[in-house]
């Protein structure tokens, strides 16, 4: 069996207890409505019977393409409540299944470790791109746009180049992990690995950038019941992310324009998680 398949064989959709069918959402003055009522709810689903309070022990996984030594981890930003999130920034094997194993072995450390929010960013945008426009079929033009300055020329001619040798290796290819072999990327191999990994050890997700959104759609492709068990922290206004997000049919926490694929979306979007979920765990609330 497939390495990716066989991740997605163990995931089961978070289920609430029968026993205790009370919504976590009030109906009174301040309580949550909309966007944060969803989050309340997806929370209290993945938590099962742990707490509804905020997350105890968050791990920050950013992945990184190939290259340079990757520099000491920290937050990108700190909100409260940044010291309990550990940061690995982390550059994956090259080798298909050495990277697949990788990206199970983080999900399953973090697991069984008491982690019990996972945050992924991955930063590698051409070869997610170039996902998304294969299974749309977009040109390389129309999806990277046409550049805005002279001086933007060089660089779009590049990622033009780049893009159209990546799209002819992923021309007639629709199962993910062929797609996820012929883009090269480590990082969105690894990280397609994390989310069904995480999925089958029941460890929530939010999900920050666009690398992060593609491996969530290929995810989806391999395990239905796997987005159950994510939530997208942040996405870029550009169009690539707008599809993305309308393909997973989740809104993001927040819409601030972050680009940075460096955590900064996730952090931000952990703090609104926290403020939402605080009163659920005080004494009497919930």
């Amino acid at each position: 069996m497939r390495s990716l398949e066989e991740l997605g064989d163990r995931i089961a959709a978070p289920e609430r207890d029968d026993a205790d069918p009370a919504d976590p959402v009030g109906d009174g003055p301040g309580e949550a409505h909309g966007l944060l009522a969803d989050l309340v709810r997806w929370w209290s689903l993945v938590r099962g019977g742990t707490g509804l309070g905020p997350p105890d022990d968050v791990l920050l996984l950013r992945l990184v393409p190939p290259g340079p030594p990757v520099p000491p981890s920290r937050p990108p930003v700190s909100p409260a409540g940044t010291q309990r999130v550990s940061v690995r920034a982390e550059q994956p094997p090259t080798d298909v299944e050495e990277c697949l194993g990788w990206g199970r072995s983080v999900a399953e450390t973090a697991a069984d470790t008491g982690v019990d929010l996972l945050l992924l960013t991955v930063d590698d945008r051409l070869p997610a791109l170039a996902v998304t426009s294969s299974y749309s079929r977009t040109d390389a033009v129309r999806t990277l746009g046409w550049p805005t300055s002279g001086a933007e020329d060089a660089a779009w001619t590049a990622d033009v180049a780049v893009l159209r040798d990546l799209l002819w290796r992923l021309r007639s290819l629709n199962h993910p992990q062929d797609v996820l072999e012929a883009t090269g990327s480590p990082g969105l191999i690894a990280g397609t690995a994390v989310l069904l990994a995480s999925a089958a050890r029941r460890t929530p997700v939010l999900l920050d950038g666009y690398g992060s959104l593609v491996c969530a759609m290929l995810a989806a492709r391999i395990s239905t019941a796997a987005p159950d068990w994510w939530r997208i922290a942040a996405a870029a206004d550009d169009r690539a992310s707008a599809d993305a997000v309308a393909w997973l049919g989740t809104t993001p926490l927040i819409r601030l324009g972050i680009t940075a694929q460096d955590g900064t979306g996730a952090l931000l979007g952990l703090g609104v998680l926290d403020a939402v979920t605080a009163p659920l765990g005080e004494p009497g609330e919930g």
